[in-house]
């Protein structure tokens, strides 16, 4: 998800603002739209957890808490 605020990022710094002003216009921009992303895909991978196959469930919960992780990491910054 990081590519569409990068992308956002680099279109802010063409139209003429300061690093710090296009990253904070760019966040609050695509930022809402990329955790809701995030978020149903830790859904979708979480729905493994139910499966009877135990490598696909053990993949599921482990790809679930990494991109959960990512997302927090994502949104303290």
């Amino acid at each position: 998800y990081a590519i569409h605020v990068i992308h956002d990022y680099y279109e802010e710094l063409k139209s003429g603002l300061v690093k710090e002003a296009a990253l904070q216009s760019c966040l609050e921009k695509v930022g809402g739209a990329v955790i809701m992303a995030g978020l149903t895909t830790v859904a979708g991978f979480a729905s493994l957890v139910f499966n009877d196959i135990v490598p696909l469930r053990d993949f599921g919960s482990f790809t679930a808490l990494g991109v959960f992780f990512a997302l927090l990491v994502y949104s303290y910054f």
